[in-house]
């Protein structure tokens, strides 16, 4: 029998913004390339007061995915390439961004390691 942690559950939610029209639950990703089409009436009266702001800024998009992993074995597991498969298409035309990677599992845990030394693996 294997050890509940041994399977993990990752979900992706990219965010940039959270809009304050939006319940605390609920994630907006912001990019910047193309013009502003704000309706939301939180947003419209600031964006009135400047219109710079309003042509340089661009409709909030969210991306949200799922995706399950079995964990071969007990240790540490590279799980890059699951989250590139199931980003992919969504996020091919942002230019800036940030994605929040969440582990629903008591006993799992994620790092984050950017051009890391293989030794941060042992």
């Amino acid at each position: 029998m294997s050890p509940p942690s041994s399977r993990f559950l990752a979900l992706l939610l990219p965010l940039a913004l959270l809009l304050p029209s939006l319940s605390p639950t609920s994630f907006a990703f912001v990019t910047s390339n193309q013009p502003s089409s704000f309706t939301s009436s939180s947003f419209s009266s600031c964006l009135s007061s400047s219109s710079s702001l309003s042509e340089t800024m661009s409709t909030p998009r969210w991306f949200q995915h799922e995706i399950s992993i079995t964990a071969p074995s007990r240790g540490c597991h590279l799980i890059t390439n699951d989250i590139n498969k199931a980003i992919k298409n969504d996020v091919s035309s942002i230019k800036i961004g940030i994605a929040n990677l969440f582990i629903q599992h008591t006993s799992a845990s994620l790092t984050i390691n950017e051009n890391a030394d293989p030794d941060v693996r042992r």
